[in-house]
C-alpha cells in the first residue's frame, strides 16, 4: 500500500495549497505562470525520473535499490519544498520531488509483478490503482485540516507530511528481498531460489511451489535473451510504433490526463473568482466520491 500511495500523494497536496491563503500570501501572489511552473515542475522531475529509471536504474541496481534510492530523492525533494522560502526553491525541490516520484511509478508496478505469487497477482496490481486513490484522498483531508492553521505552517505542514509514507517506504524496503527475476537474469540462481523461497515458503528452498517458480522464470528468461525486446526507437518509430503511441495517447489524454487536468483547472477557476476556501473544502469531497468510485 505504501509502495502506490506514495507516487501520486502529491497531487493530493498541489491543487489545495495553491489556493491556500496564507500560501499565496507568503508567497507574494504568485502569478499564473508561476503557479502553472510550480504544478508542471513535478511532472518535468516526473518524466525524467521514470526514462531514467527504466533505461538504467532498475536492471542495473535491481529493483529494491531502485525503490530505496526513489524514496530517498522523493523525501529530499519534499523537505526542500517544504523549507522553501520562496517560489523559485519550491519549484527546484518539487523537480527533485518528480524524479523520486518518476522512479517510483516505473518501479512499483514492476516489482509487485515478480514477487507477488501468481495467484493473486493480478488483484495486487488492480489493488494499486485503489491504495493510489486512498493517498490522493488522504493527502487533501490532510490539506483540508492545515487550511485552519495560521501563517505559512498550514501549507508546510500539508507538504511535510508526505515524508512520513516516504520514510515509511524507504525502511520497509531494507526488509523486502530483491526481486527473484532480478536476480535469475543476472544468472544469481542461488540468491533467486531464496529469494523465492523466502517470498512464498517461509524459507523453504525444496518447496515444490518455489522450484517451480524458478523454473518458470528462467525459461522466460531464456526466452528473453532469444527474442530481445524492442529498442526505445524501434518502439516510437518502429514496427510497435502503433502500440506505443496508443498507449501514451490513453495515458494523456484518457483517465489520468482528465483527473489532473480537471483539477488544475478546476482550481483555478474557482481562485480566479476569489473562492479560495471554497475550493479547500470541495476537493476533499470531491476526492472521497471518486475513491469509492475505484470499488465500482
Amino acid at each position: 500500500m505504501q509502495l502506490s500511495a506514495v507516487q501520486y500523494i502529491d497531487a493530493g497536496f498541489s491543487g489545495g495549497i495553491l489556493t491556500m491563503t496564507q500560501f499565496l500570501s507568503y508567497m507574494n501572489y504568485p502569478g499564473n505562470f508561476l503557479q502553472g511552473g510550480i504544478t508542471a515542475s513535478i511532472q518535468a522531475g516526473s518524466f525524467a525520473g521514470s526514462l531514467l529509471t527504466g533505461a538504467f536504474l532498475a536492471d542495473r541496481l535491481g529493483r529494491r535499490k531502485t525503490i530505496l534510492l526513489g524514496s530517498l530523492i522523493f523525501t529530499i525533494g519534499v523537505a526542500i519544498s517544504t523549507a522553501a522560502n520562496v517560489v523559485t526553491a519550491l519549484v527546484a525541490g518539487r523537480v527533485v520531488n518528480g524524479l523520486g516520484n518518476g522512479c517510483l511509478a516505473m518501479m512499483v508496478p514492476l516489482y509487485q509483478s515478480e514477487i507477488a505469487p501468481p495467484k493473486i497477482r493480478g488483484r495486487i496490481v488492480s489493488l494499486q490503482q485503489c491504495c493510489i486513490n486512498f493517498g490522493i484522498l488522504i493527502a487533501f483531508w490532510i490539506q483540508y485540516g492545515s487550511s485552519f492553521l495560521d501563517g505559512d505552517k498550514s501549507w508546510r505542514l500539508a507538504l511535510g507530511l508526505q515524508m512520513i509514507p516516504t520514510v515509511t517506504l524507504h525502511l520497509t524496503m531494507y526488509f523486502m528481498p530483491e526481486s527473484p527475476r532480478w536476480l535469475a537474469q543476472r544468472d544469481e540462481h542461488e540468491k533467486a531460489l531464496h529469494a523465492l523461497a523466502r517470498l512464498h515458503s517461509d524459507g523453504d528452498i525444496n518447496d515444490p511451489f518455489v522450484q517451480a517458480e524458478l523454473v518458470e522464470i528462467e525459461s522466460k528468461i531464456q526466452w528473453e535473451r532469444q527474442n530481445p525486446p524492442p529498442t526505445y526507437i524501434e518502439m516510437l518509430i518502429g514496427r510497435d510504433r502503433r502500440r506505443t503511441w496508443l498507449g501514451i495517447g490513453v495515458v494523456s489524454v484518457g483517465i489520468d490526463g482528465h483527473f489532473k487536468t480537471s483539477l488544475i483547472y478546476f482550481v483555478a477557476i474557482l481562485a480566479a473568482s476569489h473562492r479560495h476556501q471554497c475550493v479547500s473544502h470541495i476537493l476533499p469531497f470531491g476526492r472521497l466520491l471518486g475513491y469509492f468510485e475505484t470499488f465500482d
